[in-house]
């Protein structure tokens, strides 16, 4: 078995060393590993051919900056084993998980993030439908805590749609899960996942709402695929969810709610996806009236939002004057 390495590279010189080096101690098998420096500016392509040369078991692609998709999709173009596994340049693998792959398509872990963890949730085990469960977020992973087999992409034309700039990486995974025959869950976290100040999750614009839309075109993705259930929860719940949660991070920023209202008002598909959730009694309620607040009045959501955060900024400060006390 041969397992693929693929990292996009974009200016990550300062944590690059540090994945490299937790890759090569973490597998034990035949691998080779692609580095696509995808245009970095900081050094970092001069540290990807320094350990091409003096490691062969590393090959280096440059290419003008064209976003981590188009790295992506060129990283499995070059792709020459049985497996293939994602890690982002500046994340770090933390044991070697690979080794629990069998025979099976995909083998999907937990990852972690500072101190929290977050791993699959044991119910997941067993299940009969995991892209379901991926999408309920009890099959819990992100890229670089899950491997799978390079014929899933190759046999199905499995690519990373290079039009999101958010949501593109659940795009993929749940593509994978729906073509997978067979998948195990390993119940422990198998990457430390850093979002370090160059990340696009710092950044808080309205390409945030591809989440939504990555969503929604996988609808029909899913019904041709012949998994009802994921598409009715994509159009059902995860839609509604993911403009609701997007709406809070641009109203928690300095946003203007207008701007909020024009863009909702440019795109009346997501109105109707917010008013049918509103409408939706099984549901949670606190999504429910998010979303109906939404539709409502973009500026009382932003109050109401901006409210809300105060009271867990409040809390959390409490929180760490008790502890100090104590």
């Amino acid at each position: 078995m041969k397992i693929s390495v693929l990292i996009p590279v974009y200016n990550v010189k300062p944590y690059l060393d540090e994945c490299i080096e937790s890759v090569f101690a973490n597998i034990r098998t035949d691998v080779e590993m692609i580095l696509v420096d995808d245009g970095s500016a900081d050094g970092s392509s001069e540290l990807c051919d320094a350990w091409a040369a003096k490691d062969p078991r590393i090959r280096v692609h440059h290419q003008t900056n064209q976003g981590v998709s188009a790295a992506r999709n060129k990283a499995m173009d070059l792709a020459q084993g049985d497996y293939l596994y994602f890690i982002d340049g500046d994340d770090r693998c933390l044991c070697p998980f690979f080794d629990e792959m069998g025979e099976n398509d995909m083998l999907v872990a937990g990852f972690q993030q500072g101190r929290r963890k977050v791993v699959p949730r044991k119910k997941a085990e067993g299940t009969d439908n995991p892209a379901l469960s991926f999408l309920k977020e009890d099959v819990r992973c992100c890229m670089g805590s899950f491997v799978f087999k390079t014929s899933l992409v190759r046999e199905n034309d499995i690519r990373f749609d290079k039009k999101y700039t958010h949501g593109e990486d659940l795009e993929f995974m749940l593509k994978l899960f729906l073509v997978a025959k067979s998948v195990k869950i390993y119940f422990q976290p198998v990457l430390d996942y850093r979002v370090v100040p160059t990340s696009a999750m710092r950044k808080v614009t309205f390409k945030r709402f591809d989440i939504y839309f990555s969503r929604r075109d996988l609808i029909p993705y899913c019904a041709e695929k012949g998994n009802t259930a994921a598409a009715d929860y994509l159009e059902n719940y995860s839609c509604v969810e993911a403009i609701v949660v997007c709406a809070r991070e641009l109203s928690r920023s300095d946003v203007p709610a207008r701007e909020l209202k024009t863009f909702l008002s440019q795109h009346p598909d997501m109105g109707e996806t917010l008013r049918k959730g509103a409408a939706n009694t099984s549901l949670p309620s606190s999504l429910r009236s998010s979303a109906a607040r939404l539709v409502r009045s973009p500026w009382l959501f932003k109050m109401h939002t901006k409210g809300q955060y105060m009271m867990y900024d409040l809390r959390a400060f409490l929180g760490r004057i008790k502890r100090r006390m104590t």
